[in-house]
């Protein structure tokens, strides 16, 4: 067989490269797209405000959460590419020592190292997700939209990153037929059909779920809309200045509520007094209307993911020293569009992964042809002369069938 040349430090060099590029990017990518996605408030990405909310950044998070994930990568390439390593180390230094149990061992991992590669990117997405929600103590909604968002988006990314790391883990394979000649044999083998599906799935995902995401994000700052507008009417109607707590207690049922489950509330420094017992208004929000009151015009928004906003005013009472700030509460949540998006984007892959499967079996249905005239080729059924092979494609499989 032909002399393969081989570099070994640039393909280990490669696998680790590949991986830790991909990361890097899709962290910068989830960090500028997350914000939209999950429709965080306005300015509520500014340095100084996160730092009194949160004890990391966002970006420091993102920093925290890339790092640990390449860390984990690295220790579970190294494991996962632990004879093919060896098996490198043993070509640079004399391939005529390597054992054949090596080479079928290395052949078998170099298929199987792809797929170990994306189940452990959901695994560890997974895991380290749920740690930072656990430490949040973020709700199930938050805790879901998050772990919907990183699961597709990070699966692509492996999905990419078994793509080119393939192109070495082929040069390997290839060089292991220059010392040994033989074919393997696997116990499991793929179908192109189930590879394509697998490959492609994915990418659909992320479209179908970046799109209903923004939707349902664009449907939900329309409703915090017209609900904020709604009670900057209503409270226009009313002067609340030079009043007293006690008369504010009793002009606060004169103001219709538009929604039942809103509730009205008051924010005396760091304090709060809602109408709804068993509602609170956190810290988060507090914040928010003392920092930005002013250049959201009175619109507050509550925690990053959470579905409510609220109407704020600023009032002078006759007897506080300092103005306090009352106003009205309101989820932005829709039930009947959180269904039809949901429902919609399940419609969606069931119908591309149908179409997907047809169209692979259709391609994979003239590979089989091919692979069954060589096969019988090969054993002398079929001879070359007299028997004619259909050609029934245009493209690569043309060539074939006419070499054949």
């Amino acid at each position: 067989m032909k002399k393969l040349k081989i570099n070994v430090k640039r393909i280990k060099f490669n696998i680790y490269a590949k991986i830790i590029l991909l990361e890097i990017i899709v962290l910068c990518i989830m960090r500028f797209f997350v914000p939209i996605l999950l429709n965080y408030p306005p300015m509520s990405e500014e340095k100084v405000f996160q730092s009194q909310i949160e004890p990391l950044s966002h970006t420091a998070q993102y920093i925290l959460l890339g790092t640990m994930g390449i860390i984990a990568y690295i220790l579970c390439l190294s494991i996962f590419c632990s004879n093919i390593f060896k098996y490198l180390n043993m070509y640079a230094k004399d391939k005529t020592r390597i054992p054949k149990k090596l080479i079928e061992i290395v052949r078998t991992d170099c298929f199987s190292i792809p797929q170990k590669i994306v189940i452990v990117q959901v695994v560890l997405i997974i895991l380290v997700l749920f740690m930072l929600f656990f430490m949040m103590d973020a709700s199930i909604q938050i805790c879901f939209k998050f772990l919907l968002i990183y699961f597709t988006f990070f699966t692509v990314i492996a999905i990419i990153a078994t793509i080119l790391i393939k192109q070495d883990l082929n040069v390997v394979i290839k060089s292991t037929y220059t010392i040994d000649e033989n074919y393997s044999d696997f116990k499991k083998t793929s179908e192109f059909s189930m590879n394509l599906l697998f490959n492609l799935v994915p990418f659909f995902l992320v479209i179908i779920i970046t799109i209903s995401l923004l939707g349902y994000a664009k449907v939900n700052s329309a409703i915090g809309e017209g609900n904020y507008n709604y009670y900057k009417l209503q409270f226009e109607k009313t002067d609340f200045n030079g009043l007293s707590l006690k008369d504010l207690l009793y002009v606060i049922p004169n103001i219709t509520k538009r929604n039942e489950d809103d509730y009205f509330f008051i924010i005396i420094g760091d304090k709060y007094y809602t109408t709804a017992q068993s509602k609170q208004i956190s810290d988060f929000f507090i914040k928010y209307v003392q920092t930005y009151y002013d250049q959201t015009n009175g619109r507050a928004y509550e925690y990053y993911g959470v579905e409510e906003e609220g109407y704020v005013q600023k009032v002078q009472l006759s007897d506080l020293d300092t103005p306090i700030y009352i106003g009205y509460k309101y989820s932005t949540t829709n039930t009947a569009t959180s269904t039809f998006f949901i429902s919609l984007s399940i419609v969606a892959i069931i119908i591309y992964i149908f179409i997907l499967l047809v169209w692979s079996k259709g391609i994979s249905k003239n590979l089989e042809d091919v692979t069954n005239n060589l096969v019988q080729i090969a054993k002398g059924k079929n001879a070359i002369s007299n028997k004619v092979l259909p050609v029934t494609s245009t493209d690569e499989l043309r060539r074939t069938y006419c070499s054949i």
